[in-house]
């Protein structure tokens, strides 16, 4: 038997701004894992804690009114 349990926190910041023919974002989201395990037949547990950072960023420009170039990461 077996128990495994698992709780995951995330928070996500975003910039945005728009300069003439270029817009902008960047981005951050942070997860934070906390993971339990505990194999009932042997007692045996693992606990792990542990976060993370995802960035994100894109950058538009707009050639004309009906085209635009995108950068996105």
């Amino acid at each position: 038997h077996f128990r495994y349990e698992e709780n995951v926190y995330a928070a996500y910041a975003l910039l945005k701004g728009q300069m003439g023919k270029w817009e902008y974002s960047a981005g951050l989201r942070m997860e934070a894992t906390d993971l339990n395990t505990l194999l009932y037949n042997t007692g045996e547990t693992n606990n792990r804690n542990f976060a993370n950072l995802f960035p994100s960023f894109k950058t538009l420009y707009h050639l004309t009114a009906n085209q635009t170039v995108k950068l996105t990461y």
